[in-house]
């Protein structure tokens, strides 16, 4: 799958960002230098922001005025 998602309940205990550190290792270990990410502005932009992702573009246009922020990091 390509998704992340932390139940809110086990949420603040670093399992999303030792999860994130994981895939990030793993990429690298596979010779990618870029991660990419995609998230919704209600969801996780600040958690992939404090993981040093930078928001490559948004788009709106979303169910009740969302929109989708784009991310990446050099890995």
């Amino acid at each position: 799958t390509d998704q992340l998602w932390v139940d809110r309940s086990m949420r603040g205990q670093g399992l999303g960002r030792e999860l994130m550190q994981r895939v990030h290792d793993f990429g690298k270990e596979n010779g990618c230098t870029l991660a990419t990410v995609t998230t919704m502005d209600f969801q996780a932009p600040d958690f992939y922001i404090k993981l040093g992702y930078k928001v490559d573009f948004s788009r709106s246009g979303y169910s009740d005025s969302s929109t989708c922020v784009f991310m990446s990091k050099s890995l």
